[in-house]
């Protein structure tokens, strides 16, 4: 089975920009001049500290935290728990033809994400649709928490400097990622169904 969490490059590029964005750049930001050997060694270090970072931020949050702030939902936060409702905005399938495929989709929505996980996702996990639109969910869900994380250090970060206009920007970045990640959420769990018809 593919690794549907093969975006470690495109995470690490992230925290890269977003630690720019709080403060690095007062560190990185070097004459051409002065870029020699030493200020090269100086560096290497700085490589390290920001793939760990990535590997920490990352893991930090538990993937029900990150569904969370994903969905802005405290319960059920998982993308198929409001299936009824999802599968009413898409124009590809129908709840009927779900209902007379499946059954009845169930009203509680932690039955309707068991409802989807087992009867739908599981049998069409493997087509490359899926594949494609769940890693991208999961990239931007992840990105989505690592934002928080790196918003949560700007605050600490702007007590101490004074300057707030990196905050600003990492708030702005963090709704524009979080509602991507959701819409991806939708379509993942949608195009599982359409998959599956």
């Amino acid at each position: 089975m593919r690794n549907l969490k093969n975006y470690n490059l495109t995470l690490l590029s992230f925290v890269i920009v977003n630690l720019l964005l709080v403060g690095l750049d007062n560190y990185l930001a070097l004459s051409m001049d002065k870029l020699n050997q030493k200020t090269f060694i100086k560096l290497l270090p700085l490589s390290s500290i920001v793939i760990l970072s990535t590997i920490i931020l990352n893991g930090a949050l538990s993937s029900n935290l990150k569904y969370k702030l994903v969905f802005l939902k405290v319960k059920n936060p998982l993308p198929a728990s409001r299936l009824y409702e999802t599968l009413n905005n898409d124009y590809r399938v129908t709840i009927d033809q779900i209902s007379e495929k499946y059954g009845p989709i169930p009203k509680d929505p932690k039955q309707q994400n068991i409802y989807w996980y087992q009867k739908i996702y599981k049998p069409n996990q493997d087509s490359e649709k899926v594949y494609d639109i769940h890693k991208k969910f999961l990239m931007t869900r992840d990105m989505t928490a690592i934002c928080f994380m790196i918003f949560m250090f700007s605050i600490v970060y702007t007590l101490f400097s004074g300057t707030w206009l990196h905050m600003v920007v990492i708030f702005i970045e963090l709704l524009v990622i979080r509602e991507v990640a959701a819409n991806y959420g939708k379509r993942f769990v949608c195009t599982v169904v359409a998959e599956s018809i």
